[in-house]
C-alpha cells in the first residue's frame, strides 16, 4: 500500500511539475512576445507623431518608409504566432501547384537580396540541377527558404558571404529528391543552443544577436513545414564560423513545356466603375479601403453593421452592386448572418454576387466559417492593396 501512494504521489508531483514548466513557457512566450511586438509598435506609434509635425516631404517619406518596415515586422511577428497555432492544432493544409525555379529565384531577389546588399553580403544561388517546375505549396515553400536566408542574412556580418545550392537526391517512389543547403559564414551556433535550436522561441543570447529582433518561433515553423512537407531538415554549426543548413523534399517534378502557367489575371482596368459595398465598422479601417478602391476608379457604399449591409442591399436595384467586402466582427449584426441574409434574399443578384470577407480572423476554422456562411473569398486584415484588387477581380470572375 505504502509503495502505492509512493507511485500515486511520484505521479501527482510529475503532474504538477509538468503543469508548473507549461505555465512557464507560456508566461515566458507573453512575456517575450509582449516585448517584441511592444517595440515596432513604439516605432510606429512615435513615427506617426514625428510625421504629423514636419513639412518636410524628404524627412516625411523617410519616417513612412521605417513606418512600413516596422509594421510589416509587427505582421512578421503575428503571422510567426498564428503559423505556431495552426501547426500544433494539426490544421496546416498543403496546397499543390506548379512552381518554377525562375519564379522561386524571382522572389528571392525581391524579399532576400536586399537585406543582403544592405550589409554587402555576397550571395550564391545555384538551382542548375533542378530545370524542371516542382509541384509545391508556393507559400510555405518560399516560407521555409524566406526564413532560413533572412536568417543568414540576419547573423552574418557586414561583407560575408550566403549560399543557396541545390543538389540532386536518389528518387523516392514517383518523386524525385532535392536538397537544399543555405550555407553562410556568420556567427554560427553554440554546440548547447543547437540542441534547442528548434524548440519554440529559443534565440541564443550574445552580444552580436542582443539587438536583433525577432520571435523565436521562425525555425520551429519551418521544421513543421518541412516535414508537413515530408521532408527533413538539420543543421551544422561552429561558434563563429557560421551555419548550414539541410532540407530534404521530394518533389513532384513537371516538365516545364507540358503545362501552361495559370497566369492570375491581374488587369486591374476590371477595377474601373465597379460598384463596391463595404461593410465595416472602423472609421480609420473604412478610410483606407475607401482610398485604396476610389484610386483604381471604384464607386464606394459605406456600412457601418451587418444590418446596415443587408438593408442596403434590399433596397438597392438588382445588379446595383458588384461585389459586397464584408467585415466579420461588427455590432448589430456579424458578417456572417449579414452573409447568409443577403444569399437568403429572393431576388438573382443576391445568390451571384461575389462577398468577400475583410476581416482581421486569420485561423482556418475563421475561413471555413466565411465560407460556409456563403463567402466567396477570405482576406486577412491589414489589407494590402494588391491583395485585396487580385481577390476582387478574380470572385468577379468566378
Amino acid at each position: 500500500i505504502m509503495q502505492e501512494e509512493a507511485a500515486k504521489n511520484a505521479l501527482l508531483e510529475d503532474a504538477v511539475n509538468e503543469v508548473n514548466n507549461a505555465n512557464r513557457a507560456k508566461s515566458d512566450f507573453l512575456s517575450r512576445m509582449s516585448h517584441d511586438m511592444r517595440t515596432p509598435m513604439n516605432a510606429i506609434i512615435g513615427l506617426v507623431d514625428l510625421a504629423k509635425e514636419i513639412n518636410n516631404p524628404s524627412e516625411t517619406r523617410e519616417y513612412l518608409y521605417n513606418i512600413d518596415a516596422s509594421s510589416h515586422f509587427l505582421l512578421g511577428l503575428i503571422n510567426d504566432v498564428l503559423d505556431l497555432s495552426r501547426i500544433e492544432n494539426g490544421k496546416i493544409e498543403l496546397w499543390e501547384e506548379p512552381f518554377s525555379i525562375e519564379e522561386f529565384q524571382k522572389g528571392i531577389r525581391t524579399v532576400i537580396k536586399p537585406l543582403l546588399d544592405a550589409k554587402n553580403i555576397s550571395f550564391v544561388f545555384d538551382m542548375s540541377c533542378a530545370k524542371s517546375d516542382i509541384l509545391v505549396d508556393k507559400l510555405r515553400f518560399n516560407q521555409i527558404f524566406y526564413n532560413l536566408l533572412s536568417n543568414a542574412a540576419k547573423y552574418t556580418q557586414n561583407g560575408g558571404k550566403v549560399e543557396l545550392i541545390a543538389q540532386r537526391l536518389k528518387k523516392r517512389g514517383q518523386k524525385n529528391g532535392i536538397r537544399f543547403i543555405i550555407r553562410d559564414n556568420g556567427i554560427g551556433m553554440s554546440e548547447q543552443f543547437m540542441a534547442l535550436l528548434f524548440n519554440p522561441f529559443s534565440q541564443e543570447r550574445t552580444t552580436f544577436t542582443r539587438e536583433l529582433q525577432g520571435s523565436g518561433l521562425g525555425l520551429t515553423i519551418v521544421k513543421n513545414l518541412v516535414e508537413a512537407m515530408g521532408g527533413s531538415i538539420k543543421v551544422n554549426s561552429e561558434l563563429g564560423k557560421g551555419s548550414e543548413f539541410i532540407v530534404d523534399l521530394y518533389l513532384v517534378e513537371i516538365d516545364s513545356a507540358s503545362h501552361i502557367e495559370q497566369q492570375d489575371s491581374t488587369n486591374e482596368e476590371v477595377l474601373q466603375g465597379l460598384r463596391i459595398l463595404l461593410v465595416e465598422d472602423n472609421e480609420i479601417n473604412i478610410m483606407v479601403a475607401k482610398k485604396m478602391l476610389m484610386r483604381k476608379g471604384c464607386i464606394v457604399n459605406v456600412a457601418r453593421n451587418g444590418e446596415e449591409a443587408v438593408n442596403q442591399f434590399m433596397i438597392s436595384a438588382i445588379g446595383e452592386f458588384d461585389c459586397v467586402l464584408m467585415d466579420i466582427r461588427m455590432p448589430l449584426m456579424d458578417g456572417l448572418e449579414a452573409t447568409r441574409k443577403i444569399r437568403a434574399l429572393d431576388r438573382d443578384d443576391a445568390v451571384h454576387i461575389p462577398i468577400v470577407a475583410m476581416t482581421a480572423d486569420a485561423f482556418l476554422d475563421d475561413m471555413n466559417r466565411t465560407r460556409d456562411a456563403g463567402m466567396n473569398a477570405h482576406i486577412t486584415k491589414p489589407i494590402e492593396s494588391n491583395v485585396l484588387f487580385k481577390t476582387i477581380i478574380q470572385s468577379m470572375q468566378q
